[in-house]
């Protein structure tokens, strides 16, 4: 519980940027990379697509009820089994 508090900030951070950060930002640099082609447009929507996945499933792992969780944990589930 302690590293999902020193992550979650880090994490929304890169989130936030990863949504602000307008897209021919990293299209660009995309581009110079590996070509045109149908990979540069898979990692751009990939890009682009992460942040409001990500924060659609933090949102709701936080809203499993305690009664869940307590029952996983009284269950005698690993952190990884509750996730």
């Amino acid at each position: 519980m302690a590293t999902d508090i020193l992550f979650r900030p880090t994490l929304l951070a890169l989130l936030d940027l990863m949504q602000t950060v307008p897209a021919f930002a990293y299209l660009i640099p995309l581009l110079l990379l590996f070509g045109f082609g149908p990979v540069v447009g898979l990692i751009a929507s990939a890009i682009y697509a992460t942040p409001p996945m990500v924060r659609n499933t933090m949102l709701g792992l936080d809203r499993v009820p305690s009664d869940i969780r307590e029952s996983g944990l009284m269950g005698g589930c690993t952190r990884r089994q509750q996730f």
